[in-house]
């Protein structure tokens, strides 16, 4: 309770929410074991998400003294820019939990995951399947 507390008044979260969590376990299941290593590092490093329109678009930064830092060595694609990486369908007997979207990343790291409708009431237990399909060509093995 404190944690969204303190959230609502910063304007910010800290931490990825259970729905996030799952679509980058997803993620790591469709990746090499060295680029599911990056992303989840990259996911530790993680400062600030930003949730908008009702959590429709989030935002992952990590942020030090008011800077982003954007780490070379969490990069799991080549493609320099904002990228769209994966596609993914969220399916529930309850219309509320039904949901799809994209990942993307920005210069090859995780960054952002885009909506088609609001997450803010999806309830976690009612989710039967979350399918994924990745876009990238560019995934950096290396």
């Amino acid at each position: 309770m404190l944690h969204g507390i303190l959230s609502l008044i910063r304007g910010y979260d800290t931490n990825l929410s259970d729905l996030e969590c799952r679509i980058v376990d997803e993620l790591c299941l469709h990746i090499s074991v060295d680029c599911a290593v990056r992303l989840r590092r990259r996911v530790e490093l993680i400062n600030r998400v930003y949730r908008l329109d009702g959590g429709r678009e989030v935002l992952f930064y990590r942020k030090r003294m008011g800077s982003v830092i954007i780490d070379k060595d969490t990069s799991i694609s080549c493609i320099g820019g904002p990228c769209l990486f994966a596609k993914f369908v969220i399916e529930s007997d309850d219309a509320m939990s039904r949901n799809s979207g994209k990942v993307i990343l920005f210069d090859g790291v995780f960054f952002s995951i885009k909506y088609n409708n609001p997450t803010e009431h999806l309830e976690m237990q009612n989710i039967k399947s979350l399918k994924l399909e990745l876009v990238d060509e560019g995934i950096n093995e290396n």
